[in-house]
């Protein structure tokens, strides 16, 4: 089991290697072998093919996939409707911060959006889960809240990853589209602000 847990993780590294360098489309089990340096026998007990060894390759470089653990626990310290706008709040900022500062998963969102190839829909089912999973922590210290907080975050789950990238639409937020500065990351912290107040400002719990 340890030989193997070192296997694949040889494997994946090599795979970011390769994409790094080739390509997702130019990417072959001959070359992860020769990259990881393991027999093809090693690579069969990691992974049944390809197309599975990119989906761990996506899923080992995902934010939302590396949370779904810690959203799954019980012992959340949180005990009020205000401790909850903080934690939503410094999850989407950290959320901001990775993708800032992950080349890897910017690769791996532009390769979606460019091929629409129906391996990536595991980086929209993971972050549906994982807003699923924030939301049944969210509602029930906002029983008498309307839709306007769920609303809100599926909104900031669906759009932090694509105006996070070079080239997105960021002229409607008021910055550079072909630049990615620390005023364009600030820049997207103040809207998960404005969003995440207007959202929980107006929410008995939270009203005064």
């Amino acid at each position: 089991m340890v030989n193997q847990e070192i296997a694949k993780k040889t494997i994946l590294e090599a795979a970011r290697t390769l994409i790094k360098k080739f390509g997702w489309k130019k990417l072959t089990v001959a070359m992860l072998l020769a990259e990881a340096n393991v027999s093809d026998s090693a690579f069969k007990t990691c992974f049944d093919d390809l197309d599975e060894l990119k989906m761990a390759y996506i899923q080992s470089q995902d934010f939302w996939f590396k949370q779904l653990g810690k959203l799954s626990k019980p012992e959340f310290n949180i005990n009020s409707s205000k401790e909850v706008k903080e934690f939503v709040r410094s999850l989407m900022v950290e959320r901001v911060n990775f993708i800032f500062e992950s080349e890897e998963w910017r690769d791996i969102l532009q390769e979606q959006l460019r091929t629409n190839d129906p391996l990536f829909s595991i980086v929209d089912e993971t972050r549906e889960k994982a807003l699923s999973m924030l939301l049944n922590i969210v509602n029930p210290f906002f029983p008498n809240s309307d839709c306007g907080i769920g609303v809100a975050m599926a909104i900031l789950f669906g759009s932090i990853d694509y105006f996070s990238l070079p080239g997105a639409p960021h002229s409607i937020l008021g910055f550079d589209p072909d630049s990615q500065t620390p005023e364009h990351r600030q820049q997207l912290i103040k809207t998960i602000d404005l969003v995440i107040e207007g959202a929980f400002s107006q929410s008995p719990e939270l009203v005064n």
